[in-house]
């Protein structure tokens, strides 16, 4: 988790630097599909572009809801997998996105995992539990949101 948060915020600080020293800039660097995710800025926002085949569907409140065209990035640690276009969290959500950073060496029960719903104007946090299988390409999870709402979902790479 600490990795991917420094990893992050080396990418908002040299989106932000490349932004003021090009100007009007949007595009920062291109998505490659599963591979390597994107970022572009939006007025004083920076955005996280994820891109490829994963796919997951959330479950909260009797709804369903699919996410598809996103990315999985395995380290040795830990998984992380995105899907849409994820706000810098210092503003609010421009547009919808699926974040899950799950703290799991192998195939498996995992504890530890964090979980973020965005949607224009709206962010959800929350801490996950779930199961990791197929060589880490495929999991569920299942957690409480903050204001109380039990959600679960599955995601594949």
């Amino acid at each position: 988790m600490r990795r991917l948060l420094v990893v992050f915020g080396l990418a908002v600080v040299c989106a932000l630097g490349l932004q003021a020293a090009t100007g009007s800039a949007t595009t920062i660097r291109k998505c490659v599909p599963n591979h390597r995710f994107g970022i572009e800025t939006e007025g004083n926002a920076v955005v996280v572009v994820y891109c490829g085949s994963a796919k997951a569907t959330l479950r909260s409140g009797g709804k369903r809801s699919h996410f598809s065209g996103g990315a999985c990035y395995p380290s040795p640690f830990s998984l992380h997998v995105g899907i849409g276009r994820f706000t810098s969290v210092s503003q609010k959500p421009k547009h919808t996105a699926f974040f899950l950073s799950v703290q799991a060496r192998k195939v498996g029960r995992y504890k530890r995992g964090t979980f973020t719903l965005q949607d224009k104007g709206k962010s959800l946090t929350a801490t996950v539990k779930g199961w990791l299988g197929s060589k880490r390409t495929r999991g569920t999870f299942q957690g409480t949101f903050p204001h109380g709402a039990g959600f679960s979902g599955s995601f594949t790479c």
